[in-house]
């Protein structure tokens, strides 16, 4: 069952059972109430008929001058009284105390009479009043006793309460045919006020079927009711954090193929060249030296090329698994140990090395890391210069943070290139960098040491103009710092 069909027929129910049990609390209360005002009417109405028969047998006796008049003259009083009374809406039954009805009436009536409640009436001392059915009829059975002259009397009226029971019969009837007219007038707004309170939920499942199937850049609407709005909300942020998982992981994925490929093309070329020239020095028995040593030695650059990319490869690679150990290093130190490790490949390129002095600088950085960071960006800088330009390596403090600037007088790089030079195996110029040695993972290479230093890598370039890399190193807050400065 559905959930629209479970709320409905819960909520039919629950209204159905709410006015039925209404109408009937209240029919009922109403029954009672009747009931005891006529049964207040039936006392009243046999006090009455008491004091009157008492007020005539007074009356009678100080009309004829005697202290107490005979039992026949009682009982002539009150034959006259019911037979008066026999015409009324209630019937009069006086009894005498051997329980036999006085003037010759009300034997009918007397029938009506249950023994124990004529014997309850007599013991009680005290007025009694009950209901019962008699040939399909009701009536409200009155007895009170009584005192006339010496002699005990039973006076009972008889009422008959037929209409107030069909009264109640014909309002259950009614009762009935509206509940069942309200009920089918209630199920029908229900059913409208139920789909259109659920409409949001059916878009909102919808809406997560199409999320569910890969529609990730749907949004639901905003509903004006807070659940929904709520529901809506989390659905869209939910959306909205699954859409850049999927493009992150998408571009990941797209990262990792393109750096496979990459890495593939960058060993075939001189995995070619060195089978292509081991093939020829094998096969040509009358080499002479002179091609022997020009063959060899390109088979020495391409393997020399292929161990550089296995280096930097596992350089990388390493990367994402290191844990870094945090020291506090002088600055002027760092500089002095990447020139002796750049100065020879400089000297080979006839490009000018400066270092120009930090003063009095430390940085807590993991040293080997950082040195491996600044001798990479020297490095490329050298690969992008022409013989005779110049390099500069320095340091400089602002505010809170160490900015180290590598920059040199290359050819430079277009907005194009500057987009992609963090990429591996991203070549601005393919023929100058592998004629250096480059094999396009030293950006990379730097960019993840500064990502695990909690740093930021800037580069500023212009084709013709050169290159300026930007590290900006802010000082580590926390105990380790505070333990390394005591």
């Amino acid at each position: 069952m559905k959930l629209w069909q479970r709320i409905f027929f819960c909520a039919f129910l629950l209204t159905l059972l709410a006015v039925d049990v209404t109408m009937i609390v209240t029919l009922n209360l109403n029954f009672r109430t009747t009931v005891e005002r006529e049964t207040d009417r039936a006392a009243i109405q046999n006090a009455y008929y008491t004091e009157t028969l008492r007020s005539e047998v007074v009356y009678r006796r100080l009309q004829e001058g005697r202290l107490r008049l005979q039992a026949d003259q009682v009982e002539e009083i009150i034959g006259e009284m019911v037979q008066n009374q026999q015409a009324g809406t209630d019937r009069l039954v006086v009894c005498s105390s051997d329980g036999e009805p006085v003037g010759g009436e009300g034997r009918q009536e007397l029938a009506m009479l249950p023994e124990e409640f004529r014997s309850s009436v007599q013991a009680a001392d005290s007025m009694l009043s009950m209901i019962v059915e008699r040939d399909g009829k009701s009536y409200m059975l009155t007895g009170s006793p009584t005192e006339l002259e010496t002699e005990a009397y039973t006076v009972y009226t008889v009422s008959d309460v037929t209409a107030i029971y069909r009264g109640l019969e014909q309002q259950l009837q009614f009762s009935r045919i509206a509940s069942l007219v309200f009920a089918g007038l209630t199920g029908g707004v229900l059913i409208l006020v139920v789909l259109r309170l659920l409409r949001p939920l059916n878009q909102i499942n919808a809406g997560l079927g199409r999320i569910a199937g890969g529609d990730y850049g749907l949004r639901l609407p905003d509903y004006r009711s807070p659940e929904f709005h709520e529901l809506s909300g989390n659905i869209n942020r939910m959306s909205a954090s699954i859409e850049k998982n999927v493009e992150e992981v998408q571009g990941l994925a797209d990262e990792r193929q393109r750096f496979v490929d990459n890495f593939a093309h960058e060993m075939k070329t001189p995995l070619t060249s060195v089978m292509g020239f081991a093939d020829l020095m094998r096969i040509q028995k009358d080499m002479d030296e002179k091609k022997r040593r020009e063959y060899a030695g390109i088979i020495l650059d391409q393997t020399r090329r292929l161990q550089i990319l296995s280096a930097k490869m596992l350089q990388l690679s390493s990367l994402h698994h290191v844990s870094l150990e945090f020291r506090r290093t002088e600055i002027n130190k760092m500089f002095f140990s990447v020139y002796k490790t750049v100065l020879p490949l400089m000297v080979s390129r006839k490009v000018h090395l400066k270092v120009e002095p930090a003063h009095g600088g430390a940085v807590d950085v993991d040293p080997e890391l950082f040195e491996l960071l600044l001798s990479n960006l020297v490095d490329n800088a050298g690969k992008a210069s022409e013989a005779g330009k110049t390099v500069r390596l320095r340091a400089e403090r602002r505010e809170e943070a160490w900015v180290f600037h590598v920059e040199d007088q290359g050819v430079g790089m277009s907005e194009e290139e500057l987009r992609h030079v963090l990429e591996p195996f991203y070549m601005a110029d393919k023929s100058r960098s592998r004629r250096s040695g480059g094999v396009g993972l030293g950006l990379s290479l730097c960019a993840r040491i500064v990502e695990l230093h909690g740093g930021e890598l800037k580069i500023d370039s212009r084709p013709g103009e050169g290159t300026r890399v930007t590290v900006v190193l802010k000082d580590r807050k926390g105990g380790d710092d505070d333990e390394q400065e005591k």
